[in-house]
Parts: C-alpha cells; structure tokens; sequence
C-alpha cells in the first residue's frame, strides 16, 4: 500500500517506532482502507486517518457525463467487435479468406 510506505519513509511523523510491528500496520491499514476502528486502538486508527487524509490517493470519481461518455464508448466498443465478428464469420461461411 502506497500510503503506508510514503508513512514509514517519512520518520515518525505519521507513524512512531511502537506502532512499527505487522499488528499496528495491520490495524492502520484497515483505517485507511476501510474506515474500520477498533475500540482499544484508537491512536492507531487516528494514525491511520492522519495518513488517509494526507498521503492516499484519493479516487476519482467520475461525474454523470463522464459516465455516460464511458458507457458510450463501451457500447461503442462493443458494436464493432460484434461487427468484426459477424463479417468474419460471414466470410468464412463463403470461403473467403479475410487475408485475401
């Protein structure tokens, strides 16, 4: 994960030396990646915010119109190897070879 590196590379300003074992990287992990909190570790969970907040990338969500133009393209897409694939076969029944 990305943004656990940048974290670990950058000292102790995210991450101190005692939560430097596989079970506090596990645990902030799941903050950042999930949101989860585990109740007796909540220094852990805000380390994992922290990191959240101003190391990982963030998605990009697309808006409506993007959506729709990247379904457009998609069907588009799609037509063409339909289309592709009917001449081809098409060709074929006749014996036409497609290098020809």
């Amino acid at each position: 994960m990305p943004a656990i590196t940048e974290a670990l590379n950058s000292g102790d300003k995210y991450i101190p030396q005692y939560a430097r074992n596989d079970f506090s990287l596990s645990l902030i992990a799941n903050t950042i990646l999930y949101g989860e909190k585990v109740e007796d570790y909540v220094d852990l969970y805000e380390m994992g915010m922290k990191i959240y907040n101003e190391i990982a990338k963030k998605p990009e969500i697309p808006n409506r119109e993007q959506l729709k133009t990247m379904a457009d393209d998609k069907t588009r897409e799609a037509l063409e190897v339909n289309k592709d694939n009917i001449q081809s076969k098409s060709l074929k029944s006749k014996g036409v070879n497609e290098e020809e």
